[in-house]
């Protein structure tokens, strides 16, 4: 029987908050059974980020380059999330020794991409807990607003938000549109 490498998650960062996903066993071959190519339209990618199923080995985690003659500064929420992604990155099966699944790097990949699509620069970082079939929660708090976003695969989520002043509760899901989360993040997470 011919073995084929573990899969490997090849991230191009780009300036906007588009990147290009690949997930392949090999750099440069597409033609090994289970190849994926994913894209997201956007400009050119920048430098390259490599998440690996590998529990042993260290996982880089580059932050996107803001255009060289820029003065902007990076997002603030950017630094907090990339480094609880790193550290998700690290947890291997069983990480709770109740048998909950390794979180999934497509699901960070996809919880990252989200986030860059519905943050703004001064949004408050989210909590990101992982979930025991490999997905994750990210959690926003103020003593006023409450929000939980459930990622159990790519391209779906589930919101739940509670206004704490009026006890108003809502749910949604949401599988490609963001539109409504962004504007809640914007509007009760923003400095």
């Amino acid at each position: 029987m011919k073995r084929y490498p573990q899969p490997t998650l090849y991230i191009l960062f780009t300036p906007s908050p588009y990147f290009i996903a690949r997930v392949r066993p090999e750099p440069h071959d597409l033609s090994a059974p289970g190849s994926t190519r994913l894209r997201c339209s956007g400009p050119q990618p920048q430098r390259a980020l490599v998440f690996t199923d590998s529990v042993s080995e260290p996982v880089a985690v580059v932050r996107p380059v803001v255009s060289p003659q820029s003065t902007a500064s990076p997002p603030q929420w950017l630094d907090p999330t990339l480094r609880r992604i790193q550290e998700l990155l690290t947890l291997g099966r069983d990480w709770d020794r109740r048998g909950s699944a390794a979180v999934r790097t497509d699901v960070l990949a996809f919880a990252y991409s989200m986030l860059s699509q519905v943050m703004g620069p001064t949004t408050l970082a989210p909590s990101i807990v992982p979930l025991g079939q490999g997905g994750i929660q990210l959690l926003w708090a103020t003593p006023s607003v409450e929000v939980e976003v459930e990622v159990p695969q790519p391209n779906e989520i589930i919101v739940y938000q509670v206004d704490r002043a009026t006890g108003h509760e809502s749910e949604w899901q949401a599988t490609t549109e963001f539109s409504s989360l962004g504007d809640v993040l914007r509007s009760a997470f923003t400095r």
